[in-house]
């Protein structure tokens, strides 16, 4: 009896688990996504302006869009005066609740853990993110720890 009680509390868990998991999932298919700020290392400066000349943080002018597809691929887009400036794909994989494997542009490359900041925010946080701009290559060296924050649109 014991193992029957153990064995059904085990399955609760395994569901709850992979429920959670869905749910994070749905939460970033559904809806667009807009970077709001890109930070790396120990810099308090918003990052953007440095991958996307012209971008001002202060102006709604010039954003940089991620849609998170079904198919595992992301779509991010660079929008001036609502003109595409800019369009490239790449990979994500939800491997857990929380962990985000995300390969997206020269900024995003690594494990990224999702921190919820409200209903429509989201912080990506990476300890080991691979940025192949900062020397041009993709050596072990150029990890950095990285901050992606994200609002929904």
């Amino acid at each position: 009896m014991k193992k029957t009680y153990l064995f059904l509390g085990l399955l609760v868990v395994v569901a709850m688990v992979n429920s959670c998991r869905k749910i994070q999932e749905d939460q970033l298919l559904k809806g667009l996504w807009v970077v709001e700020g890109l930070y790396f290392d120990t810099i308090n400066t918003n990052q953007l302006t440095n991958f996307f000349p012209g971008h001002d943080a202060t102006s709604k002018c010039c954003q940089y869009k991620i849609n998170f597809d079904e198919d595992n691929l992301v779509i991010g887009y660079y929008l001036t005066n609502d003109s595409f400036t800019y369009v490239t794909t790449g990979l994500w994989e939800l491997s857990a609740y929380n962990k985000l494997q995300l390969k997206l542009d020269n900024f995003a490359n690594g494990e990224f853990e999702i921190k919820n900041k409200g209903i429509k925010k989201r912080h990506l946080i990476s300890e080991k993110n691979i940025i192949p701009s900062l020397s041009g290559s993709l050596s072990g060296f150029d990890t950095t720890y990285t901050r992606i924050q994200l609002i929904k649109e």
